[in-house]
């Protein structure tokens, strides 16, 4: 009797765990299914334009949803809002003027439903003279190995194009004005030197001041230096001395020296490695070298960068 009476007691929890797992299953069978729905937008309608920041999107209820997720992307694609909410209206505040895609989707413990995507226009004027355009590639004092440039710029949404143009350092137009709606421009200059870009945004009733940035162009190799001390065959018994070597005929963009300091011919086993962007052409050893034979060698290489060709390999002995 006693034995009965356990295997009831048994029975009861694990018809009662069953009966849980079966309702569970049943309700997540007879949800709504959300794939083929879609949340339909009330406002603020499809490319929708504002000059306040601050907006407030409404979207009708969906049948069988638990909550919605709203998101907000800005025109680099970065995402500024991804949250869940369990009504059908949410105030959210831009944090800045530009262009938007915002959207929201229904979800439910077992589905959800395709996002619905709309564009909003967040600018405070159509009038581009109070606006500063931003120009984001090359940097400014840029220095450039190649003829072919590609320039670019932040888009500004009241802006109908864009006034491309590069002149000399004296202000003299290098070639004609581009008008382009895109925010980039590929350009290829005819020679070495520097230059100054410039755009502005404009439309049929206003335009920016011009941005501007200085480039240079230079893709002419360094000149190989020669080595002045020590030289070949020289030995050195005293500290600090000078090592020294020669760039001639220096044109173009800073140029940078690599000295190479190594006590085998093959250099692998490099002691020193020294890289500098300086008009000087001499590195003072001030460290106590060991007693032997050592080579070395000075490779030139420009802020644009354009490298020279090895130097000599010269061997000189420490005592």
């Amino acid at each position: 009797m006693t034995i009965k009476l356990l295997k009831n007691k048994m029975i009861i929890p694990i018809l009662i765990i069953i009966g849980i797992v079966v309702t569970t299953s049943c309700e997540d069978m007879i949800r709504e299914n959300m794939e083929k729905k879609t949340v339909s937008i009330i406002s603020p309608p499809n490319n929708y334009q504002s000059d306040e920041l601050s907006i407030t999107f409404y979207w009708n209820e969906v049948d069988g949803a638990d909550y919605y997720n709203i998101r907000v992307w800005d025109d680099k694609n970065v995402l500024k809002l991804d949250e869940n909410v369990d009504t059908t209206i949410y105030d959210y505040s831009f944090p800045y003027f530009g262009t938007y895609t915002w959207q929201v989707k229904a979800v439910n413990s077992a589905t959800e439903s395709p996002f619905t995507t709309y564009t909003i226009f967040i600018d405070s004027t159509s009038d581009l003279s109070q606006t500063t355009l931003n120009l984001s590639s090359p940097d400014d004092n840029y220095y450039y190995n190649d003829m072919d440039v590609v320039f670019e710029w932040d888009a500004l949404y009241s802006a109908d194009d864009y006034r491309f143009e590069i002149t000399d350092l004296n202000g003299n137009l290098i070639d004609n004005t581009v008008i382009t709606t895109y925010d980039s421009i590929s350009y290829t200059f005819a020679e070495e030197g520097d230059y100054i870009w410039m755009v502005r945004g404009q439309n049929v009733t206003s335009n920016t001041a011009y941005s501007y940035r200085y480039i240079t162009i230079d893709t002419t190799i360094p000149n190989t230096p020669t080595l002045i001390y020590p030289f070949n065959t020289d030995s050195i018994s005293t500290y600090p001395f000078t090592m020294s070597w020669n760039r001639w005929g220096e044109t173009g963009s800073p140029i940078a020296d690599s000295l190479h300091l190594a006590s085998d011919s093959l250099f692998t086993s490099i002691t020193t490695v020294l890289k500098t962007i300086s008009s000087d052409s001499t590195y003072s050893v001030s460290d106590t070298l060991t007693s032997g034979n050592y080579f070395w060698f000075i490779t030139s290489f420009d802020a644009a960068g354009n490298i020279s060709s090895n130097s000599d390999t010269i061997k000189f002995y420490v005592k």
